[in-house]
């Protein structure tokens, strides 16, 4: 099997490492620029570039790949997401398209994942948690059990998000607060 790797950094490589595990015989990286025929995955972690090229590439089939050091019971996975090693998947989670699953991030049991998410290493999303689209968790950060994040929300590293987060902006903190930019402070 082929398989096209949007990107030449290392996360192109951890991703080419994963799929060569997976029976992907023929593996190419290239720059996300070239348009390629066949299988596609998205090789990069910057948020914009993935949500460019989500769209650019959207009539292409694009493979989940699971490195076989994570851990998954009753999942569904999205197309061209990334479940990275020593990374927890619970029961009955839902993962939405062109996903990131980092190294020993844990998502408990019934949680919601929207497309293009980025939950970094070490991030702890407990039970039926929802994500919207474009929702980036920071290393170490924890999501409370059965809380909701719309879209578009970044959290901080080692955050800890003690309620629903409404407004898509930068949470950072113990508990996560809003961070607003100096030239909107008053």
């Amino acid at each position: 099997m082929n398989l096209t790797i949007l990107g030449c950094g290392s996360h192109a490589q951890m991703c080419a490492e994963i799929a060569s595990l997976k029976n992907y015989d023929q593996i190419q990286m290239t720059n996300a620029n070239d348009k390629e025929p066949g299988p596609i995955f998205l090789g990069m972690g910057n948020m914009k570039t993935r949500v460019k090229l989500a769209k650019m590439y959207s009539k292409q089939p694009s493979p989940a790949l699971v490195s076989p050091a994570a851990t998954l019971t009753s999942c569904r996975l999205g197309e061209g997401t990334l479940i990275g090693h020593g990374a927890v998947i619970n029961k009955d989670v839902h993962i939405g398209r062109h996903c990131i699953v980092n190294t020993g991030a844990i998502i408990e049991h019934e949680c919601i994942i929207g497309n293009l998410c980025i939950i970094s290493p070490g991030a702890v999303l407990c039970g039926r948690v929802v994500l919207g689209e474009r929702v980036e968790i920071g290393p170490g950060a924890v999501i409370g059990q059965g809380l909701t994040l719309c879209r578009d929300v970044l959290i901080g590293a080692g955050a800890v998000v003690t309620k629903d987060i409404k407004k898509p902006g930068k949470y950072w903190g113990v508990p996560a607060r809003l961070m607003i930019p100096k030239k909107e402070k008053k």
